[in-house]
């Protein structure tokens, strides 16, 4: 059976980066769908701009602090209840 595991549930913490090894050790899977914003990635440079790195600011912050929790149809009471407990024990 597969899974179908199209949502995403993103929470954002400056802490980012040791909030996800905290879920990891708690074995629950995290991601980080959008590290960068989309005037960072290379597809969208462009040499001619006048935009400053000031300009995106907030944007690039929000990147660098966004985590994907588990979020799935299949998903029961007690895997949502440890994810929350998990969460706040951080």
């Amino acid at each position: 059976t597969t899974l179908f595991r199209s949502h995403i549930f993103a929470i954002q913490h400056e802490k980012r980066d040791e909030l996800a090894k905290h879920l990891k050790s708690r074995e629950i899977t995290t991601a980080v769908h959008y590290p960068r914003v989309l005037a960072d990635q290379p597809c969208y440079a462009d040499p001619e701009s006048s935009r400053t790195a000031g300009d995106l600011a907030t944007a690039r912050t929000v990147a660098c602090q966004t985590l994907s929790l588990p979020i799935f149809p299949l998903m029961n009471a007690d895997e949502q209840d440890a994810v929350i407990a998990a969460v706040r024990e951080f």
